[in-house]
């Protein structure tokens, strides 16, 4: 097996998923549950910090009510729901398909990740960074001010995004973490959270240096990560749009379709996050924009999930985060 072969996904016996009343019904009931825990979470999160409760509970807590629970970004999938509904790029996916309820338990779990061992890890960074590295930066923020530090920071998260992308394609072992992402074969606005902590490490990693090397501040920071959230959630949207002359510039729902696609001629195609130009200038860009094939990935050991169920999504989500470890140990075996 070669470092490439793992990347292509190819051909599924149809994409068994359908939009149905259940599962319309089960995601109506968890986003009302959503902003429900949207007016409580606050206050748990003061009084678990108050009555010494445990850490863990307490930044669970603060974590949900500044992100999954932010009326912001619920808003934002609102409009991207209509739109998919309205301008779908293929019947039957979207944020009201098994796959969308997957992914939703994908976003909502993510905290007890992203806000345990992401952020020690981050923390771990900081360490060094401010010991061996004794904090060196270029303070582009207090030189050329904070719109040319952000743009420049963007930069070059973006390019360290698509670079870090094309290799978790290339190197086997990493390509097994990447694959939880690829294994949706419904896209929706919550694909771009069906993440592997695993790999949540490595987009901390590719968020912090740009910021600490070029001396962002923390606002300036935190408005570039915020920003591309929006903006993945966008392009992993089931959405039939390229946006015109803009795909020359920025990731599309088609491009982005494009490199989760289970056509053979796209494998290894559209690596970008935000900005198209790193794919054209090293001549990963799939050219053609109208194309809309289905998406998935070639493994039939992957637990696929089947039901909107909250049992069986919980049960599917678990097994999700396993196997990359499982297939693993299995490739070192051989």
């Amino acid at each position: 097996m070669t470092a490439a072969e793992p990347t292509g996904p190819s051909d599924v016996a149809g994409t068994g998923v359908h939009l149905t009343a259940r599962g319309v019904a089960v995601f109506a009931v968890i986003a009302a549950a959503v902003v429900g825990l949207a007016l409580v979470v606050p206050a748990l999160a003061d009084r678990f910090q108050s009555a010494n409760a445990g850490v863990l509970l307490s930044d669970v807590a603060k974590g949900w009510s500044h992100t999954v629970l932010h009326p912001a970004y619920w808003a934002f999938l609102a409009v991207l729901a209509v739109a998919e509904w309205r301008w779908p790029a293929r019947r039957g996916e979207g944020l009201l398909s098994t796959g969308g309820a997957q992914d939703l338990a994908w976003l909502l779990l993510a905290p007890f990740f992203t806000l345990t061992l992401v952020a020690g890890y981050v923390h771990v960074l900081d360490a060094l960074y401010d010991g061996p590295l004794n904090g060196a930066a270029l303070d582009v923020q207090g030189t050329l001010g904070t719109a040319v530090a952000f743009v420049l920071a963007f930069l070059l998260a973006d390019f360290f995004m698509w670079f870090s992308h094309w290799v978790r394609h290339k190197v086997p072992p990493l390509w097994r973490f990447h694959q939880v992402h690829h294994s949706q074969r419904a896209m929706s606005a919550l694909t771009d959270n069906r993440v592997h902590f695993f790999e949540s490490i490595v987009s901390a990693t590719l968020a912090y240096v740009p910021a600490r090397l070029l001396g962002l501040g923390d606002e300036a920071a935190l408005l570039l990560a915020l920003g591309t959230v929006y903006f993945t959630g966008f392009t992993h949207a089931n959405l039939r749009t390229n946006l015109g002359p803009l795909r020359y510039v920025v990731v599309t729902p088609q491009s982005h379709r494009i490199h989760h696609s289970t056509e053979e001629p796209h494998w290894d195609k559209n690596f970008g996050a935000i900005c198209s130009i790193w794919d054209r200038l090293f001549r990963t860009q799939y050219h053609p924009a109208d194309e809309y094939p289905s998406v998935g990935i070639e493994d039939e050991d992957f637990p696929l999930e089947h039901s909107t169920r909250p049992t069986r999504v919980l049960a599917t989500y678990g097994r999700q985060l396993v196997y990359p470890f499982r297939k693993v140990t299995a490739d070192l075996r051989r």
